[in-house]
């Protein structure tokens, strides 16, 4: 909103314009916003994804960090919010990032094209690799240890399809009746940055979960030299044989169920 002040009769001299004041509530936009800036979503993004020859406007990156400053100052995820939320503070992102906003560059469509530009998986891989380096070289993170562990998300859900995550099976929420789906990750201990989360079907048994994090998280790290450690379900003799044969070390818990076969190997 803006505070228009009009020239006094008392002025002995013509004012040849009003004098605007433009008032934006501002909160921790420019915090937030100073953070993104300084871990550099904005320049890795315009890296490493490529909008269709139509795209007008702000680039993608610059999108992604108005739409995380939202995200974070409002808490609501939801698209259809933030157009107006954005309108109404547009002198401030335009001096804050130096550019010049359009009244569509934060639509819910064009946060959806986003969406779907972001969602391919081989630009997911590389813009992970390329995030993740730079902030480990950034702030001398250590990359020792890699933790790797499943967990699964109950929702209410009447999706039946076979393709679906969605699906019934163990519930580590203790709702047996909820459909879910699993997401396993690998994270840097003791600091618990994730490195690799990857969303599973529900009914998918967690052994076999182990090794493409592992692969992944040892592709987004740029080495192999690291500890894994995990839960019993990574004691299994096929997952440790393929980390060990990956040149990394492990350490889990060993059920009762591997017996010798496990007992006293830590590669």
């Amino acid at each position: 909103m803006g505070l228009v002040i009009p020239p006094t009769k008392e002025s002995r001299e013509p004012c040849p314009s009003a004098i605007i004041l433009n008032t934006e509530q501002i909160n921790s936009v420019p915090l937030v916003l100073g953070v993104i800036e300084q871990m550099g979503i904005r320049d890795l993004i315009d890296a490493h994804v490529t909008p269709h020859g139509a795209w007008q406007g702000t680039s993608v990156g610059t999108v992604v960090s108005i739409w995380l400053c939202h995200m974070l100052a409002q808490r609501d995820h939801r698209l259809v919010a933030v157009r107006d939320w954005v309108a109404q503070r547009t002198v401030t992102f335009n001096t804050l990032l130096d550019i010049t906003l359009r009244d569509t560059d934060c639509t819910d469509d064009r946060l959806a094209n986003v969406l779907s530009l972001l969602g391919d998986e081989s630009t997911q891989a590389s813009l992970d690799q390329a995030m993740l380096q730079r902030w480990i070289r950034v702030y001398r993170l250590p990359t020792d240890t890699v933790r790797l562990d499943s967990t699964s998300i109950s929702v209410s859900h009447d999706t039946d399809t076979d393709d679906s995550l969605l699906h019934q099976g163990h519930s580590k929420d203790h709702r047996p009746d909820l459909k879910q789906f699993k997401a396993m990750l690998a994270s840097l201990d003791p600091l618990g940055l994730p490195l690799v989360c990857q969303p599973v079907a529900g009914n998918r048994a967690d052994d076999g979960l182990y090794v493409p994090a592992y692969e992944a998280a040892v592709r987004a790290l740029g080495t192999s030299s690291v500890l894994v450690v995990g839960d019993s379900k990574m004691g299994a003799l096929a997952t440790r044989g393929h980390m060990v044969a990956g040149q990394s070390a492990y350490l889990c818990a060993l059920s009762a169920s591997l017996g010798h076969r496990g007992a006293g190997h830590l590669a």
